[in-house]
């Protein structure tokens, strides 16, 4: 589903509880796609969950940090499950906390790390093989960037270890 015109924004409320994502549509969102209900996808019905890239325009990378030669950022959340008549569906949503798009991606890793950290990831994986993120190069990139900072001195030798380790455990 899609809104009926390119100025419609559809906010949605995401709540990740212990063993389902609630959605909770604002007005327009109610109005349009999901109804005056929450929306409820529950792990078991998850058959892929990836966190994937969009493409950014150079005025919004302009208008953000003014990079203009990563314009690639993974900030859209899709989930594709089963509903209870065994229909797939797909729901992508794309992150707005942050105020950048590139801290939306970041948003994302976070928001990653969060369900890794809750244990949601293998929930995810017991109902699913597909959680997917690509994070190798995210990690490398991550990697390097502590590498540079130990480099200059901003991170002790110990907390370069400790981050390194984390982003590592990862893969």
């Amino acid at each position: 589903m899609k809104p009926q015109k390119k100025s419609d924004s559809l906010a949605l409320g995401f709540n990740i509880m212990e063993d389902r994502f609630i959605f909770k549509p604002e007005y327009l969102a109610k109005t349009q796609w999901f109804g005056e209900e929450n929306f409820e996808v529950l792990y078991s019905q998850v058959t892929k969950f990836e966190i994937v890239k969009r493409q950014v325009s150079t005025t919004e990378a302009m208008l953000g940090s003014g990079d203009t030669v990563n314009l690639e950022q993974q900030n859209n959340i899709e989930i594709t499950y089963n509903d209870a008549d065994g229909d797939e569906h797909v729901l992508r949503v794309e992150m707005l906390t942050g105020t950048t798009i590139y801290g939306q991606a970041t948003k994302c890793r976070e928001m990653l790390d969060l369900l890794r950290e809750k244990k949601i990831l293998n929930q995810l994986n017991k109902s699913s093989s597909a959680v997917t993120q690509s994070s190798e190069p995210d990690v490398l990139e991550q990697l390097e960037k502590l590498s540079t900072l130990k480099e200059k001195g901003i991170l002790t030798e110990e907390e370069f270890l400790a981050k390194k380790e984390a982003l590592l455990s990862k893969i």
